[in-house]
């Protein structure tokens, strides 16, 4: 399955695109250190600034993951950094899997994704999530301490950037909606 992939670079640059059919292509892109603070943001990919799968986006979180599960793509990101979190029950994951779009007898069998979602995390960052859905079901919601990170080599960091960089990393995505992922 195709995932976009935009990185934390001193240029902002649009998405990468990247086919993660196997572990191996997630595991082999590039990698940088988890940051620690101090460190420059250059023209060498590494961080990732964001993922986008099926129109999904992930951004903000310190460390992505994206695998194949099972025949499904199960992207995973969290956000546990004592410094930009101190409390620990604002700490979250979301785990999601995304199978291939596909005929959906709830919309007259029109084309629909079949994505789900389990989130784990502190109470403060549960509460957001209690009661909601995705297309193939309710969200799942669990305590962060049942989380299991994924293996550090599957493992990409992001890191904070500043608002200006920020922004200028926003303007350069072009959009990439869940038809794209249509067989």
């Amino acid at each position: 399955m195709k995932v976009y992939v935009q990185w934390s670079l001193a240029d902002p640059q649009d998405w990468q695109l990247v086919d993660v059919s196997t572990a191996a292509k997630w595991r082999n892109l590039a990698k940088k250190a988890e940051p620690v603070g101090g460190e420059t943001i250059d023209n060498t990919a590494g961080w990732v600034y964001a993922v986008n799968v099926q129109g999904v986006l992930f951004y903000g979180h310190d460390h992505y993951s994206a695998t194949i599960v099972a025949g499904a793509l199960q992207v995973t990101s969290w956000v546990d950094d004592p410094v930009d979190y101190p409390d620990p029950e604002d700490w979250y994951a979301h785990v999601w899997t995304f199978r291939d779009p596909a005929s959906d007898a709830r919309y007259g069998g029109q084309v629909n994704t079949r994505q789900t979602l389990i989130i784990y995390g502190g109470a403060n960052a549960r509460a957001k999530w209690e009661g909601k859905a995705t297309s193939g079901g309710p969200v799942i919601v669990l305590p962060f301490g049942s989380f299991a990170k994924p293996a550090a080599n599957m493992t990409r960091h992001g890191i904070w950037l500043p608002d200006a960089l920020s922004t200028a990393h926003w303007q350069r995505q072009t959009r990439h909606g869940w038809d794209e992922w249509v067989p």
